[in-house]
């Protein structure tokens, strides 16, 4: 099962239960967990802790919420599993964007494979 994928401080945020959890859970001020609606980006070092709520709870954002770049998945799978089309889904997620979170034309795709 795959889990549902949030791509914005507010969905994040509110499926971690909202501003004041979010404070809590990251030992931070109300008015800065209320701040983080408006921005784009959450503060590196409330990653593991809110990604910990958000797995509890069956729910996955991804690294660059956080101003960090997820890491690449192993060549051998890239190859081989592009061609098979067995990829993870989140592999197959990650071969679809260019590293700046925009889908990449499907001709670069397959010169990736």
């Amino acid at each position: 099962m795959d889990e549902p994928l949030l791509v914005t401080t507010n969905a994040v945020i509110d499926a971690i239960g909202g501003t004041a959890a979010a404070a809590w859970l990251t030992r931070r001020g109300q008015s800065a967990a209320s701040n983080w609606r408006q921005a784009s980006r959450f503060p590196p070092n409330t990653y593991l802790a809110m990604n910990s709520a958000l797995a509890a709870k069956g729910l996955y954002a991804p690294a660059w919420l956080w101003g960090m770049v997820e890491a690449r998945p192993p060549a051998s799978e890239t190859k081989a599993d592009a061609k098979s089309g067995s990829l993870p889904k989140r592999t197959a997620e990650w071969l679809a964007e260019d590293g700046s979170g925009k889908k990449q034309r499907k001709a670069d795709a397959t010169e990736a494979a």
